[in-house]
Order: C-alpha cells, then structure tokens, then sequence
C-alpha cells in the first residue's frame, strides 16, 4: 500500500503526463474530464482554455460519464463566453492601438470603404476599407466556434482579404505587412487579453 509521499508523487507525475503538449492540444476534453474527476484544478483550467482550439461539441468521450453534468455545463458556459468576448473584437475596433489609422485599410482611399465608419482610440471616426471588415466578419464566424487566436491567422481567413488588397494600387504594397502586424501583434495579445478576462466559474474538490 502506498505511503502519502508515494501517493503525491504518482498525482505528480499523472498531472505532468496530463498537460504534455501532444495529449492536451489533441485532447482537451479528455484533459478536462480526467483532471477534474481527480481534483487538478490547474490542469483542468489549462485544459479548458486549450478546448477553445476545437468545436465544443466534438466527438463523445467516456470520461464525461465520471464528471457531475454541472462541471460539463461549466464548461459549455465558459467557451460560450470565450466566443462572445472574442467576437465582440471584431465588430468594435476601440482596441485598436492609437496609431491604428496608419494602417493602409484606414489609409486608402481607391478602394471601396465599408458603408459604416469606426471610432477608434484616438478618439476619432475613420472609413475603412470594406476589405478589411471583411475580413473581421470572416473571423467572427470563426471565432464563434473557436474562440481562439490560431483562428485569425488562418491563410484562407486571410486569402479574400489579401486577394482584394492586390488589385489596389495603393492597399498592394502595404497590406501584407499591416495585416502581419495586426494580426500577431495586437489581434491575437487582445483575444488573448480578453479571454483571460473570462472565469472558469467551476467548484473543486479532491476525489473522494
């Protein structure tokens, strides 16, 4: 029979084969499921946040049948938020950083502007390329499913966007690098900001 330290090293040891990157980025749910029947509260909100990579309901695992319905409900709950605070992004752009209008969708004037114009931190309204809301309606769709950063960055999200930028004289030399930008130096810090932002409103206990 073991002692509490051989105990606490096998938990230990469960846990780091829990969250090695080629189980929990293939297998969230099951993550979760596991390391919330044993009591892993760490693990279990690692592996949450790691299900918003995936569809929510994806395919039926057994180890659901060994968690109370309330965590799983939980758990819907939480990437139901992820996805509303992730989408609310891509319709309002007063995140954008104040140097925003610098960007040649806000700066170009050949191609056709969006019908609305957009407030942004520097406390102005700018027309913006329809290109780019697009684009940002695109990623809505997306993010409504998976809320999470590797969404955005899709080449084919990307690809209507980049296809339009091309045939302007002025978008074609600078919408590759101003989209590269935007998208890994502030779109994916801001869905990353927000998503921290959400609570996995769950109870622990240790397994009885």
């Amino acid at each position: 029979m073991m002692n509490k330290f051989e105990m606490r090293d096998l938990m230990n040891r469960v846990k780091c084969l829990l969250v090695q990157p080629s189980f929990l980025e293939k297998e969230p749910l099951r993550v979760f499921a596991i390391a919330y029947r044993f009591g892993f509260e760490a693990e279990t909100r690692l592996a949450a946040r790691n299900t918003l990579r995936h569809p929510i309901f994806s395919a039926y695992i057994k180890e659901l049948e060994h968690i109370p319905a309330s965590a799983y409900h939980k758990l819907l709950q939480y990437h139901r938020k992820c996805s509303i605070v992730v989408c609310g992004l891509t319709s309002n752009f007063s995140w954008f950083p104040a140097f925003a209008s610098r960007w040649v969708w806000f700066r170009c004037d050949s191609c056709v502007h969006h019908s609305l114009s957009w407030p942004l931190s520097d406390g102005k309204i700018h027309d913006v390329n329809a290109w780019f809301v697009e684009y940002m309606e695109r990623a809505r769709s997306a993010l409504q499913g998976r809320p999470c950063g590797e969404v955005v960055s899709d080449p084919l999200l990307l690809m209507d966007a980049m296809e339009t930028a091309a045939h302007c004289h002025t978008c074609r030399s600078f919408a590759y690098l101003d989209m590269n930008t935007f998208i890994r130096e502030h779109f994916l810090a801001e869905i990353e900001k927000v998503i921290d932002m959400v609570d996995l409103d769950i109870p622990f206990h240790l397994p009885a």
